[in-house]
Parts: structure tokens; sequence; C-alpha cells
């Protein structure tokens, strides 16, 4: 057979696998990398020098929860006000067509103000709910210990 002698000089051939490996007291100690991007940082760091992100356990704060129970309480609100709304409309519906106050007043007429109405009321009060609760999650996020 054929030996192949290597044509790289021993110095300049790449260095082993084994030659490599460091010993387990020569490793860094930092012994952590931030989730965010990944960076060395120190063990009892509480956040990244690289990218500004906390590295502990956040909480957005009272102001948060707050905001978004005030943004659910608006939405059910709401619901609760179209409800009413439809129900009103239906009874004084009801009512015109019984004792038919004007001829020209019809049911069709009647139902497009009815569903107008109920629908105005409804689309802004699931729209500025949902806004808020939504405003909710922009709130700055803080440690836990910090408030």
């Amino acid at each position: 057979m054929l030996a192949t002698a290597s044509l790289v000089p021993a110095d300049r051939q790449p260095p082993s696998a084994a030659a490599t490996r460091l010993p387990a007291d020569a490793l860094p100690q930092s012994g952590r990398r931030c989730p965010h991007c990944c960076a060395d940082i120190a063990r009892e760091a509480k956040k990244c020098r690289a990218c500004g992100e906390w590295v502990v356990r956040t909480s957005p704060g009272a102001a948060a929860a707050l905001l978004r129970l005030l943004g659910w309480l608006w939405v059910g609100l709401s619901l609760l006000a179209g409800a009413g709304l439809w129900y009103l409309g239906s009874v004084v519906r009801l009512w015109v067509l019984v004792r038919s106050v004007d001829p020209a007043v019809t049911p069709l007429m009647l139902d497009v103000i009815l569903y107008g109405l109920v629908a105005v009321v409804l689309l802004q009060g699931l729209t500025f709910g949902v806004g808020l609760a939504a405003l909710a999650d922009l709130v700055p996020r803080r440690p836990r210990w910090w408030s």
C-alpha cells in the first residue's frame, strides 16, 4: 500500500482536540449567558451590559394590572350597555308599532336606528377596552425586587 506522508510541516498542523481542551479550573467563572443576546454575563448580574435587558424575573407592576383590569371592565360594561339598549329598543319598537304613532314610522326605520345605536356603543366600548388592555403590555417591566 501507499503510505501518505503529511505535506504540512509539523509546526503548522492544527492542534488536536486533546491539546485544545482547557483544564476545568481554567474555564471562565461567569457561567451564565444572557437569554436575549447570548453574551457572557457575571453570575450575580441583574441586567445584561450588551443588550440592556433584565436577566432576573420581571414584573410589569400594579399599574399594568390596573390598566388591564380597567380595559376588560370597560368591555364588560359596554356589552351590558349594548344588551340594555337592545332590550330598551325592542320595547320602544313594540310600543311604537302597537300605538302606531305615525304611519310614516316603519319597522325597518326603527330597526336601522336600533341596530346603528347598538353597533356604535359596542364598537366604541370594545375598541377602547381592548386598547386599554393592549396598552398594559407596553408598560416597562422591572425586576420584582424593584418596587
